[in-house]
C-alpha cells in the first residue's frame, strides 16, 4: 500500500506501542519486509489515540484530521479501499 498511493502524498507510519528496543523492531522490520517507518516509543501516541489492540490503523487527512479507523487487521481490500476514498475526499 506504501507504493500504491506514495505519489498521492500518503505517508503510511507504525507505530510501535510496546515500546520494544529499536534492535528488535528493525529485525522485524526486516523480516516482514515493511517500507513504512516505524515509530518507536510509540506509547503515548497509542495512549493519545486510545488505541488498546494492534493491529489498528487511522486514516488522518492532510489536515490533521481522523476520518477513520479501523481495529484489527481487514485484510489489504479494506484498507486499499478506505485509503483511495481518503485520496479522493483529501484532493
Amino acid at each position: 500500500m506504501v507504493d500504491n498511493f506514495s505519489k498521492d502524498g500518503l505517508v503510511v507510519l507504525a507505530v510501535n506501542f510496546w515500546d520494544e528496543p529499536a534492535s528488535v523492531l528493525k529485525r522485524y522490520a526486516k523480516k516482514e519486509k515493511l517500507k513504512q517507518q516505524v515509530l518507536t516509543f510509540g506509547s503515548g501516541v497509542a495512549e493519545k489515540y486510545n488505541v488498546t489492540m494492534a493491529p489498528s490503523g487511522f486514516w488522518i487527512d492532510s489536515k490533521g484530521v481522523i476520518v477513520d479507523a479501523e481495529v484489527g487487521w481487514g485484510g489489504p481490500t479494506g484498507l486499499n479501499k478506505k485509503t483511495r476514498e481518503l485520496v479522493k475526499r483529501d484532493r
